[in-house]
């Protein structure tokens, strides 16, 4: 039946346009946690930075 064949061709379409998306997706996504360390340890620098300072000046830690 041609109905059938065409949703069959349709559907073997839309799953490989589910799978390159999903592809994409995963690709952003680790992308996104690499930035993601690489700005968490960047604050934790920033903060080491500022600890320091404020020893050096003889400022105490503010709690929080």
């Amino acid at each position: 039946m041609v109905g059938q064949e065409e949703l069959l061709i349709s559907l073997v379409e839309l799953r490989g346009k589910l799978l390159k998306v999903k592809a994409e997706h995963e690709a952003e996504k680790e992308k996104l946690v690499s930035e993601n360390k690489k700005l968490q340890y960047q604050v934790l620098h920033l903060k080491r930075a500022v600890q320091e300072a404020d020893n050096k000046l003889g400022i105490k830690p503010v709690s929080g």
